[in-house]
């Protein structure tokens, strides 16, 4: 299998060799037709006084009885021509070196001329029969139209043959064919030559590329990759910092989930061990009091697990939703009433202001008793005592608006974001003992998203934090 490299450079080198070979052939085609075309014309060009005379001689006679009848007019008319076609182009015979008698002879090589010409051309009458000329000139003839009156009255015949021709013409045109060929080689050998560095220019850049993804792949992805020029090669390499920078930020974030997520495990785990070996060794003894100790630590590590369970399957796809219709206002009192007590012992004033009659949403009752119940419990963890919490709910359009205000401590506005995020929690205003372990807005917001709803965080009135959430109106 042949490299990158080598395909870039045999694929130049067949272009070169295809579009060089096809070039050649296209402009000695042309030029050797347009040649022969340019002699052909002149040949025309120069039999134009005569195709003038034949016409002439036609308007004055009205047929080609003379030619046809007179096997000896037609030389005879062409030697005329040829003498009076010579006079009327020599310059004057004051100009003419020699005796007055050798100015006005024509010269030698007339009668050879009237020779050629009349084994070159031929009369043909208005039906292409032949009046007069070599019959064996018929064939491979240019028919040049004689007219009189805008009439077609015959043709004169003229050779085509390129036997025919000036071997000076078909030299020169066998020169220039060879000059092309010679072009055509020497652009070939050129491209040749740019085909090898430039095959290497292409896949210089392609293969740096190859290395940085593979350097990725091997986990270094604080490397970085540095191309000249502005096309898709270097967009592409722009589009591999980035993803080596989303990489490296993954990879930070995996290994602070892990950090925490152990120690958020080993915290309960510690506490549940140590009062275990208390009771054990007889420091505590077994009462009421370390039972509910117990029972605390161990809800709490459940809890947790509940939550990183519930995450991973968010993660995947597999958190199921059985929606129905169902009423958010039964829902909310109802959590209102059950959380009104644990609220009172810690020294928190939870108040409800929903609006009487039905709000109808479309959801899973669980996982929406699921989502409030974490918003609630936020508050009764981080609110200080005394304190206040209020809860409210409206309609808006289409739309229930649900929110939870409650009272100092706040967080900066900056960090609100932040805390649907896993594991987090603003520790300056948080307490990690009272607080959970920073999944449950988290949880809060894939609820919410699975609703088609949405959920953002506002600092309150009340000193602390407003958490808004809206859920759309059932359609049913």
């Amino acid at each position: 299998m042949f490299k990158l490299r080598t395909q870039f450079f045999l694929a130049l080198l067949t272009t070169s060799a295809v579009l060089t070979g096809a070039l050649y052939a296209f402009f000695s085609f042309s030029f050797e037709r347009g040649f022969w075309h340019y002699i052909e014309q002149k040949e025309i060009a120069r039999a134009a006084p005569l195709i003038e005379k034949l016409e002439q001689h036609y308007q004055e006679h009205g047929n080609w009885d003379w030619f046809r009848n007179n096997p000896d007019a037609w030389p005879e008319y062409l030697t005329v021509f040829m003498v009076d076609n010579f006079r009327s182009r020599r310059p004057p015979p004051e100009a003419i070196p020699g005796t007055p008698s050798e100015r006005m002879a024509p010269p030698v090589n007339v009668s050879r001329r009237v020779s050629a010409l009349f084994r070159a051309v031929v009369l043909l009458d208005s039906e292409q029969q032949l009046v007069a000329g070599d019959p064996r000139m018929r064939r491979d003839i240019y028919r040049h139209k004689l007219q009189v009156n805008s009439r077609t009255v015959g043709y004169l015949g003229m050779p085509l043959n390129p036997a025919l021709r000036d071997l000076h013409d078909a030299e020169f045109a066998g020169d220039q064919t060879t000059n092309l060929a010679l072009i055509a080689v020497a652009a070939f050998l050129f491209a040749l030559l740019s085909a090898l560095p430039l095959s290497h220019f292409l896949t210089k850049r392609i293969h740096a590329l190859v290395q940085h993804i593979q350097r990725l792949s091997q986990g270094q992805y604080d490397n970085k990759i540095h191309l000249k020029g502005e096309d898709e090669l270097t967009t592409l390499a722009e589009h591999l910092n980035d993803l080596g920078n989303s990489l490296q930020q993954s990879e930070q974030a995996r290994r602070r989930w892990v950090a925490d997520i152990s120690h958020e495990l080993r915290t309960p785990l510690a506490v549940l061990q140590a009062d275990i070996e208390a009771l054990e060794d007889g420091v505590r003894s077994l009462d009421q009091k370390a039972l509910a100790r117990l029972q605390q630590h161990t809800r709490r590590l459940t809890n947790l697990v509940d939550d990183l369970y519930d995450l991973s399957l968010t993660d995947i796809g597999a958190l199921t939703y059985r929606k129905q219709p169902c009423d958010l206002h039964a829902l909310l009192h109802e959590l209102v009433t059950m959380m009104q007590p644990r609220f009172e012992v810690a020294g928190l004033t939870l108040s409800a202001h929903l609006p009487a009659g039905d709000a109808p949403v479309l959801g899973d009752p669980q996982r929406l008793h699921q989502l409030f119940l974490n918003l609630l419990q936020n508050s009764l963890n981080y609110t200080q005592a005394p304190g206040r919490v209020e809860l409210h709910m409206q309609r808006e359009a289409n739309q229930f608006v649900i929110t939870l205000d409650d009272s100092a401590p706040g967080v900066d506005a900056s960090l609100h974001e932040k805390l649907f995020e896993r594991l987090y929690r603003a520790e300056s205003s948080r307490n990690r003992a009272t607080g959970g372990a920073g999944l449950g807005l988290t949880l809060c917001r894939n609820i919410v998203e699975a609703h088609e709803g949405t959920i953002h965080i506002t600092n309150s009135q009340l000193g602390g934090l407003t958490v808004t959430v809206t859920l759309p109106l059932s359609r049913a």
